[in-house]
Order: C-alpha cells, then sequence, then structure tokens
C-alpha cells in the first residue's frame, strides 16, 4: 500500500503510481467541463503545493470538494486521504491548462491511459472555447461602432466628414476634405479663413 507523503511543489503526490493503480475520477472531469464551460481558464504557471492542498479541503476535511480538483484516484489509497487523489488540474477556482499539459506528460509515462485520454481532451475543449470567442469577434457581418459625425482638424484648416454605419459592410464616409469660408480654430492668435479654389493658388 502507498505510504502517505506531503504533496510536490509539481502538484503530484510525492510516491510513484504504478501502471493499473488509478481510475479516472469522472467527478473531477465533470468539474472540470463546468470549470471550462464558465471561462475560469487560468495560462499562469502552474503548481499544487502542500498548502493548496490543505486550502482545497478546507478547516472540515471536505473530501467533496476536495476530489473534484483531481482527474485520477488511486485504489491502493484510503479514499479519504490525500493519497487516494491524484493528478490536479486546477485551484482557486480555475482550472490550469499547463496543468493539464503536465498531467498529459505525468500520465504517459506512468502508462495511465485513461487519464492521459481525459486531459487531451480537456486541452482540446479549452482551446475550442479560445476559437470560438475568436469567432464570435469576427461575426459574419461587420459591426461597427461610430459617431454619426467626427470632426478633424488640421494644421491648414477644418476638415469634416460624417461617418455611417451600414450593416455587413464598411461605413460610409462622405463631407468634404475642405471647408471653405469658415473660420478655422485658434492657431495661435489668428484663424484662417479658406477660400475657395485656395490650394491651387
Amino acid at each position: 500500500m502507498s505510504q502517505p507523503n506531503p504533496v510536490s511543489p509539481n502538484g503530484f503526490a510525492g510516491h510513484t503510481t504504478h501502471e493499473g493503480e488509478v481510475d479516472l475520477n469522472q467527478v473531477g472531469v465533470s468539474h472540470a467541463k463546468v470549470l471550462i464551460a464558465a471561462g475560469q481558464i487560468s495560462d499562469e504557471a502552474w503548481e499544487f503545493t502542500a498548502a493548496d492542498s490543505d486550502k482545497l479541503l478546507g478547516a472540515g476535511s471536505d473530501w467533496a470538494n476536495y476530489g473534484k480538483w483531481f482527474l485520477a484516484t488511486d485504489r491502493m489509497a484510503a479514499k479519504e486521504s490525500k493519497e487516494y487523489f491524484k493528478y490536479p488540474y486546477g485551484k482557486e477556482g480555475k482550472i490550469y491548462r499547463r496543468a493539464l499539459a503536465s498531467i498529459r506528460s505525468r500520465a504517459s509515462q506512468q502508462k495511465a491511459t485513461a487519464v492521459y485520454d481525459a486531459a487531451g481532451e480537456l486541452l482540446d475543449a479549452i482551446s475550442k472555447r479560445a476559437q470560438g470567442q475568436h469567432a464570435a469577434r469576427k461575426p459574419g457581418r461587420m459591426q461597427f461602432s461610430v459617431p454619426e459625425r467626427m470632426v478633424f482638424r488640421t494644421g491648414r484648416q477644418n476638415v469634416r466628414f460624417k461617418v455611417t454605419p451600414r450593416e455587413g459592410k464598411l461605413p460610409l464616409l462622405s463631407g468634404y476634405a475642405m471647408c471653405w469660408n469658415q473660420l478655422s480654430d485658434d492657431r495661435g492668435g489668428y484663424k484662417v479663413r479658406l477660400k475657395p479654389n485656395s490650394p491651387e493658388e
């Protein structure tokens, strides 16, 4: 039987898990999917320390909550023990992408095929969600949020034009590149009034 060991910094129990000792934790997989659907995903560096483990368990030893954060269980360990739960994937209310990548690597080494596949599916789900968000920012119909009228001032004259949004098309730009017979803004003690054809003079 595996002996109790503190949780190592990389997020795995200190003793070695051998092929055939672990079972896929469906409760953990389901919880991971809920986190992904809710967008509770972290791309930060991953570690799972003894302090993280204690925080998940809580003062009241909530094993049901604790178990939700692991992808596997060790059938050789007592059920209500930290050694029973393997392959942590998250903390602080988030699933960590890098934790899943680490799980894939460790599960491959230990030939835990079901865990390896589950971590891969969760990584795929994260990627698909990210792609979906990117596609949502690029809808089939172009959308613009622009003011109905914009006034730009250059160093020589007022430039006035109107920007009109158009569904599915680029905005329509209309107006005047130069406005005749209108005083400009203050140029530092003086103002300018353009006459027709003045650019040609």
